[in-house]
């Protein structure tokens, strides 16, 4: 989609938001941006991954016809951060989501996300636990070598 068939959001100009678009997509989380009325402003590449739905298709569609129980829409309504959520978007889906409201000058635009994979999250906690494990090991080792 060009700049030229979006809308203007969330008072960005549409050139910026071909900017914040090709900021997103090198990022490795999901990130998606609705605006204060829940339609998805920013849906980035990871996002694509992460929940299989293509940027054309829920791009100014209201986030809830995608997710009924969307954490953003939640966060939208509340006013109120969620950082680092177990959430469930979708039957059998699991991920670690974190959301904020959006403000400018005190005006609610809309909100954040950050999502991650749940399972490459724990998979991430695991090999961390793994590598500490073996640096323990070997400190023990060089205390035994070295006579300490």
């Amino acid at each position: 989609m060009s700049s030229d068939s979006i809308p203007p959001l969330l008072g960005i100009a549409n050139r910026d938001i071909d900017v914040l678009r090709v900021i997103t997509d090198c990022l490795h989380e999901a990130v998606c941006v609705i605006d204060a009325e829940e339609r998805v402003v920013v849906w980035n590449r990871s996002s694509e991954k992460l929940y299989a739905v293509e940027r054309e298709q829920i791009l100014h569609r209201r986030i809830t016809d995608f997710f009924p129980d969307s954490l953003i829409a939640r966060v939208g309504r509340s006013r109120q951060a969620s950082h680092n959520v177990h959430h469930s978007p979708r039957a059998g889906q699991h991920i670690l989501a974190s959301a904020e409201p959006l403000y400018m000058n005190g005006v609610f635009l809309g909100a954040v996300s950050s999502d991650r994979d749940y399972a490459e999250v724990t998979r991430l906690y695991q090999e961390l636990e793994d590598a500490k494990s073996r640096v323990q090991f070997l400190e023990g080792e060089i205390q035994r070598f070295s006579g300490s």
